[in-house]
């Protein structure tokens, strides 16, 4: 027997949720980048989820006229709306990973053919009713390939999950905890409804698992920069402080490093090719520098074209080696690209004890030695590192 309250309860909470979500980020996310759009969409389809699948809790066993077939329109629409969850949390998860759109539209044709023959199935069900069937007493039930409906979600589900995951090292390196906070939810919330019908727990669990994804996205708004996702000055103030104050408890008195990076040229870049480029540069250059920098240490987009690259307990052997990874990296990027222009990098760093070197002074010796490396790179047209 269906518990109707606990229905009510569960899907209008996940709806409360959403529009809350909805309140605070709305602007954000219909005018915000692809992935936002995207989840903006995830958002609206919860709400309709929550509504339609609570409508066919609610009709199922009523007899008045048109109740057989309004529950069966209902259903039809709950499984496509379903299916079609998956499919944007896996666009969601492509445009998180892939910003340019010709990948994008490339993979966007085998992604969706799992959604076209999960439509084309429902279609056929009208006739053959082997995905659900409504009785003449107008009572829903689940046929055989009922299944094939959660087996393509799941797999969407999975492989968006997947795609963040295996890419995780050249988007955020936080980002796939999110991801399983939205995923767990999800697989659980579903999983008790598979197997007990009657319950309404996966939409709600959607919302829970949207919402945390919310947090999530707001965390990146707030501490990453926009264009090129490696962090922002602000996190990097708030993380250089933080690093001051453990070196001050800590009695082995651990030194940090500063590289800083600056793009050669790049006015030239964009008053050639336009700002569109220069972004573009902006995003080349913070890849290299991530996949060169290791897992254990902070990029950051310190102002226009410059970067800074933290690193903690390096020797200046380590920290010249790393310069010279970024080097390497870049010509090997440059090799490979079809872009106009071509990428190259000064760079200056500093190694200084935090009790002895205060902040502003650490950073002015990394920017000076930027500043000489430039000068020196100007001069003789290389681009070799300088210390401070």
């Amino acid at each position: 027997m269906l518990n109707y309250a606990e229905v009510l309860v569960a899907n209008g909470t996940g709806i409360l949720l959403m529009f809350l979500i909805m309140h605070y980020g709305n602007n954000i996310f219909r005018v915000g980048l692809l992935a936002d759009k995207l989840y903006y969409g995830m958002v609206w389809l919860t709400i309709a989820l929550c509504v339609v699948e609570t409508a066919t809790f609610l009709i199922d066993g009523k007899q008045f006229a048109g109740a057989r077939f309004t529950a069966f329109m209902l259903n039809e629409l709950l499984y496509t709306m379903n299916i079609l969850f998956g499919f944007l949390w896996i666009l969601f998860a492509d445009a998180k990973v892939y910003s340019e759109n010709k990948l994008l539209k490339k993979r966007f044709i085998p992604m969706i053919l799992p959604l076209l023959v999960m439509l084309l199935l429902l279609i056929a069900n009208i006739f053959n009713g082997w995905i659900f069937e409504i009785s003449e007493e107008n009572v829903y039930s689940r046929n055989f390939l009922f299944v094939f409906d959660y087996a393509v979600t799941y797999s969407y589900l999975l492989a968006g999950a997947g795609i963040l995951y295996k890419n995780r090292s050249s988007t955020k390196r936080y980002t796939y905890l999110p991801v399983l906070l939205f995923i767990l939810p999800v697989v659980i919330g579903s999983l008790l409804q598979f197997l007990f019908y009657g319950i309404a727990t996966l939409w709600l669990s959607a919302a829970i698992g949207l919402t945390s994804l919310y947090i999530s996205i707001q965390t990146e708004n707030a501490y990453l920069d926009r264009l090129t996702g490696v962090y922002n000055r602000h996190y990097f103030e708030t993380y250089v402080s933080a690093l001051y104050k453990a070196a001050a408890r800590d009695s082995k008195k651990q030194k940090i490093a500063a590289l800083m990076i600056d793009i050669d040229r790049f006015k030239s870049i964009n008053d050639r090719y336009g700002h569109v480029v220069g972004d573009e540069a902006l995003i080349r250059s913070a890849r290299i520098l991530r996949a060169s920098s290791g897992k254990n240490a902070l990029v950051v987009r310190y102002g226009g074209d410059e970067f800074l690259v933290i690193l903690r307990d390096k020797s200046e052997t380590e920290v010249a080696l790393l310069v010279g990874e970024i080097q390497k990296n870049c010509a090997a990027a440059n090799r490979i690209s079809d872009k106009d222009y071509t990428l190259s990098f000064s760079i200056g760093y500093t190694i200084a004890d935090p009790a002895v070197v205060d902040k502003e002074e650490f950073f002015i010796r990394a920017d000076q030695a930027m500043y000489a490396a430039k000068r020196q790179n100007t001069a003789a047209g290389t681009h070799a590192p300088s210390a401070g």
